[in-house]
């Protein structure tokens, strides 16, 4: 719908600055259910609107927008999941040079990675999209970076903790997970990372694709 309106808008005169490239969508997510340190049930999810807005006809796109029509949403502060909820972020922020490339570039994405805290097991869900087609580019732009969502098993995360590792320099079994699974138990050690998608770019995409964006 998004690429009809843009292509209409595109050849008006009137509407031009309407157009635009389309806008990571859906929910990026693994929600986690069990008992906390106090024997309490408990049930959290992560952030799931880290998706980048489509570039415009004028401008670049917006970081982490949400999906089209939802941007006046917010996240919660890590330190509110965390007094709340057995978990730990290892982080939370902009992916580099994930809008699509053109003459604007389409907004960047979020992400983030988490571990359970204080207990020793939870059952995750986890479900997304975009993990096998990303947000397409306009009028010439490119795609935005797709979604991923993956764990690494039995790391040694929290003997850890006081260098503040980051995902990628953590040794473990590591799996891309699909958009939709059943629920399977998630462990202490374990390591979720989580990623939203990056909104298209517009215009001839050989005018940014060379000049990184951080």
């Amino acid at each position: 719908t998004m690429a009809v309106l843009s292509q209409a808008c595109a050849a008006s005169e009137k509407h031009q600055d309407r157009a635009m490239a389309q806008w990571g969508w859906g929910f990026t997510d693994m929600q986690w259910t069990g008992t906390d340190q106090q024997g309490r049930w408990f049930s959290v999810r992560g952030d799931a609107t880290l998706q980048g807005g489509g570039a415009r006809s004028f401008a670049d796109g917006m970081d982490v927008a949400n999906i089209p029509g939802s941007t006046n949403t917010a996240l919660p502060s890590i330190e509110s999941y965390e007094q709340r909820y057995p978990v730990l972020y290892l982080h939370r922020g902009l992916v580099d040079d994930s809008g699509g490339d053109g003459t604007y570039r389409g907004g960047r994405a979020g992400s983030w990675s988490r571990i359970l805290y204080g207990v020793d097991e939870a059952n995750a869900l986890p479900w997304y999209m975009g993990r096998d087609f990303g947000a397409a580019g306009f009028a010439g732009g490119s795609e935005g970076t797709r979604s991923v969502m993956k764990i690494k098993r039995e790391t040694d995360v929290l003997a850890r903790l006081a260098e503040c590792p980051s995902y990628d320099e953590l040794d473990g079994e590591e799996e891309i997970l699909a958009q939709q699974m059943p629920e399977f138990p998630f462990r202490s050690g374990d390591v979720v990372w989580v990623q939203g998608m990056g909104g298209g770019g517009y215009g001839d995409s050989r005018a940014t694709q060379d000049t990184p964006l951080q």
